[in-house]
């Protein structure tokens, strides 16, 4: 059957089989201001009013021959920018070529605040400062400190120390390094062409010996794995310098940890990251590895999952509040203590977030990401049912997760850790409890928490999306559990108005329910019955509620799956709940005909219309909400925008055909 939608609008989430394949979003750790949402946004005439005295100063301080003038113009860098408009007009004014240099300058110092000041910058001002800053050649001197200090930088261990010492003080070459390997990193997720300089310039010759945990301590560590893992994707030059050290990596993915409880933050997404570099070392394809390899990836993936970072925030709270501060006499005792806190928990949400992103991808391999736009006008051909015109690894070779990593999460599936689950509990929303507090000083870093939040359900949203399509019922905990998703998720979108409120997430979001109903039409279609009139009115009614007009069609097709799944077959009897459903969802789907004024959306109701309508058995239905004669009125204003209807109504019963459009049979032209 040809979708007349299809042929109308390419969708680039891949929404034929159900797959939204989504590159991995950049999760930043502690910038130096925090995170660049935070920020709001300034007014270019309110900053041009400091830009002549304020950034002249910083100018001449940074070229100042005294180093604590260099030093201090650094320091101001690094907290001038409040926003991306900010960031973006100090890169255009030329101060990243005043500031980059001072990588390089002799004074330990000076080179700690200059690293500092660029990666700030980088994060404030996001994708486009990015690639701005890379225009203004900041990576010759990055990469030339890289190279120069990496080579006599021995001391790294100290971390350890300090964390079991309160006394040590953390060693300042170990943060600068973090600082410049993170700002490199964010340059080259934000642009290709920092890639490519990276790989002319064997970068990852120069780190990948960081990659040692015991030698080099777990923030190099990760801020070099979080690098390498941005190089080794659809990088082959990278892949290949990887592979000499895949034994380090190997050691990584299995650190030898005492029990799963004492897993720590940074322990977990470092072993997330060389799950992510393994998954990128084999292309994507990690059933090419031997089953040990395979498993300790899902028990990576598995392990990060399990926290529930909701718990450790209302710890946190209770701390912010003096509430559990037994002991901590000093402000300072009971600041580090917070500081603690908040970095386990910014630490567990970026090994989740990494781990739900994996696992998205890995639903993707086998050549799964190259799909091309084979839906033309011309080239859509439907063989007995099947779209001839896609490429044979969607319509005939559609790929799974690897089996040993499904057995790592089948092991315990009782006990609620099936891959649903563990999935579905990151979509959960931030309590209100947590987001309407007043947190004093520390109301910024909580507002990035929640943020972070917001950021980690779209990554579980579109990984569940992914899933969802390839496993078996008996992953998702069986039949019954799956529904119970599919409601528990359009109440937590429709009922809440997530959905009309939060575009990023509502589309990542419905894409998901839209997946998990076509599963349940697909293995349970009689579990639709046991919807009441209100669960279906909800749906109805957000299908208007939603301004996007990608959500407003998956929306659509829902209803479609809700509307045939019910409808049956000619040979069910249509009860009166099961008539009273289909009636709501037609009248719906015919409100879209008659008001949307986006053709292609039209024709997704048009097409759903016909399938759940398709068969005889409803027609009692289609006569109440007065389908025939509604579409009869709207067939020469859609015929004057594009004639779309006729492919849509040309496949129904001849006689309601000749009905609505008034065709001559012996006129073939017409029809």
């Amino acid at each position: 059957r040809i979708s007349c939608a299809t042929s109308l609008k390419l969708e680039i989430v891949l929404v034929k089989m159900g797959k939204a394949v989504k590159k991995r979003s950049h999760i930043r750790h502690d910038g130096i201001t925090g995170n660049p949402e935070l920020y709001e946004e300034t007014s270019d005439e309110s900053f041009s009013a400091v830009q002549d005295s304020v950034i002249q100063s910083i100018f001449d301080q940074l070229q100042s021959p005294k180093t604590e003038d260099r030093d201090c113009g650094a320091n101001a860098l690094a907290t001038l920018p409040q926003g991306k408009n900010d960031a973006l007009m100090l890169i255009k004014s030329g101060i990243v070529k005043a500031c980059a240099p001072l990588l390089l300058d002799k004074n330990a110092a000076v080179r700690h605040s200059a690293t500092g000041a660029l990666r700030n910058l980088s994060t404030v001002g996001g994708e486009d400062a990015c690639k701005l800053m890379v225009g203004e050649d900041v990576l010759t001197p990055l990469l030339a400190f890289l190279k120069k200090f990496s080579k006599v930088w021995t001391h790294a261990k100290t971390e350890h120390s300090a964390a079991e010492n309160k006394s040590e003080k953390v060693d300042s070459s170990n943060e600068q390094f973090v600082e410049a390997v993170t700002l490199l990193w964010n340059l080259c997720e934000s642009s290709t062409l920092a890639v490519s300089i990276c790989d002319q310039e064997d970068v990852i010759d120069v780190l990948k010996c960081f990659l040692d945990v015991e030698k080099y301590g777990k923030s190099s560590v990760i801020a070099v794995g979080n690098l390498l893992l941005t190089l080794s994707e659809d990088n082959e030059h990278a892949v290949e310098k990887l592979k000499s050290v895949d034994t380090g990596i190997m050691n990584i993915l299995s650190m030898n940890i005492s029990g799963e409880a004492s897993l720590n933050p940074r322990d977990l997404l470092i072993r997330i990251l060389a799950a992510g570099i393994t998954h990128n070392l084999c292309n994507g394809d990690l059933s090419l590895l031997p089953d040990n390899v395979q498993a300790l990836v899902g028990e990576s993936i598995k392990l990060a999952l399990h926290e529930n970072v909701f718990d450790s925030m209302s710890v946190l709270l209770n701390l912010i509040e003096g509430n559990s501060l037994e002991g901590m006499e000093e402000e300072a005792d009971r600041d580090k203590h917070i500081d603690s806190v908040f970095e386990s928990i910014d630490f567990h949400l970026s090994a989740q977030s990494s781990a739900l992103i994996l696992l998205a991808n890995l639903c993707c391999s086998n050549g799964s990401e190259d799909w091309e736009d084979v839906t033309s006008e011309d080239e859509s051909e439907v063989v007995n049912g099947k779209d001839e015109s896609m490429p044979k690894t969607i319509a005939e070779d559609i790929c799974a997760l690897p089996g040993a990593i499904l057995g790592v999460f089948r092991q315990d599936s009782s006990s609620g850790s099936h891959v649903l689950q563990l999935v579905l509990n990151k979509t959960i929303p931030i309590p209100e409890n947590l987001i309407r507090t007043n947190n004093g000083k520390y109301a910024k870093r909580w507002k990035s928490l929640v943020l972070r939040i917001k950021s980690l359900r779209c990554d579980a949203f579109f990984c569940l999306g992914n899933l969802v399509p390839l496993l078996s019922v008996q992953d998702f905990g069986g039949v019954d559990n799956l529904f119970q998703a599919w409601c528990d998720l359009n109440q937590m979108l429709f009922q809440t108005n997530e959905a009309s409120t939060q575009s990023d997430l509502a589309e990542a979001a419905v894409n998901t329910v839209r997946s998990i109903t076509e599963k349940l039409k697909e293995v349970s279609p009689k579990s639709f019955e046991k919807l009441s009139e209100q669960d279906v009115r909800i749906l109805c009614t957000a299908v208007f509620s939603c301004p996007d007009p990608s959500i407003v069609a998956c929306m659509v097709r829902i209803l479609s799956c809700v509307g045939v799944s019910v409808a049956g077959s000619p040979n069910e009897p249509l009860t009166e709940n099961r008539g009273n459903i289909i009636k709501m969802i037609g009248s719906c789907l015919l409100q879209v005909i008659t008001t949307d004024g986006q053709l292609w959306i039209v024709a997704e109701a048009l097409d759903a219309i016909y399938d759940i309508f398709a068969e005889d058995h409803v027609d009692t239905v289609g006569n109440e909400i007065a389908l025939l004669q509604v579409l009869k009125s709207v067939v020469e204003p859609l015929k004057q925008k594009g004639g779309c209807i006729e492919p849509i109504l040309i496949q129904w019963h001849q006689e309601e055909a000749h009905t609505v459009c008034g065709w001559n049979t012996g006129d073939n032209e017409n029809q």
